[in-house]
């Protein structure tokens, strides 16, 4: 039955924890584990992050768990973009080297004219990218409001010819005109 005595709270505060902070804090990752154990292994999870290779990809192929990888990115960041710039600045090296060249090459009848601008091509493509700017241009020759669009679309409603339906009756087996 019911009381109408109010309940009293008793805790034991001599009772020992049930759970470890350990158990409960969430892990934090952040690479030293794969630094101390394999430390070739970590400098080429860094190369391949500054390479562009997705971190997925990283994880799988090196045997490690996408949270190292990321962890890994966070702690080298200054690294990675380090290795970023250098190879942004070879890269337009190379262009520019490969390119001269290449007119070196087509002045001296060594290369066929339809292969340097696939060449030139692809090489600008890439410094461009390295240098942020767009890689295509896309020209853009008309564009229309949503008045001109309502417009036509009266003008076309319009012109429509009346156009006759034809009915058919499942029980006559005819058709007829309205």
């Amino acid at each position: 039955m019911p009381t109408k005595k109010k309940r009293v709270n008793v805790t034991d505060t001599n009772a020992p924890p049930a759970l470890k902070p350990e158990d409960v804090v969430p892990s934090v990752y952040t690479g030293q584990k794969l630094l101390e154990k394999d430390p070739a292994k970590y400098a080429k999870v860094v190369q391949e992050l500054a390479s562009g290779k997705p971190a997925t990809r990283i994880a799988k192929d090196n045997k490690i768990g996408p949270c190292t990888v990321s962890a890994i990115l966070n702690r080298e960041r200054d690294t990675v973009t380090a290795v970023e710039d250098m190879t942004k600045s070879l890269t337009q090296y190379a262009s520019q080297t490969a390119l001269l060249r290449l007119v070196e090459k087509l002045e001296a009848d060594e290369i066929p004219v339809g292969l340097l601008p696939i060449c030139w091509g692809v090489l600008r493509d890439h410094t461009r990218k390295d240098a942020g700017q767009p890689t295509q241009t896309i020209e853009v020759k008309k564009s229309l409001t949503i008045e001109e669009v309502k417009r036509e679309l009266a003008e076309l409603k319009a012109d429509a010819v009346d156009v006759d339906v034809v009915e058919e009756r499942p029980d006559e087996g005819t058709k007829s005109s309205p």
